[in-house]
């Protein structure tokens, strides 16, 4: 209901660490009606994969407003997408 002031990625449940947020995403802004934060609501960051071992996990991103309100996306999954890390 804010305006975000942070982005974290969670991976497994844990924090993994910020992500820059306030990109610009006008193709995602095209479909939202009324969002004052476009264009720039984009986020994004790196991660060494290799830091996690290869098999299944669960990938998300916690967005906290200031309001303090925080929520997990997708929340299409509980917890976030699966993904499968298979580094050599």
């Amino acid at each position: 209901d804010g305006r975000i002031t942070s982005a974290v990625l969670v991976i497994d449940s844990a924090s993994r660490g910020a992500l820059r947020y306030g990109t610009a995403r006008a193709e995602a802004c095209a479909s939202l009606k009324d969002v004052t934060a476009c264009p720039n609501i984009g986020f994004d960051g790196t991660f060494d994969t290799k830091l996690l071992p290869n098999g299944a996990h669960r990938l998300g991103v916690s967005l906290t407003d200031n309001g303090g309100k925080t929520v997990l996306i997708p929340g299409i999954t509980a917890g976030g997408m699966n993904i499968l890390v298979d580094n050599p």
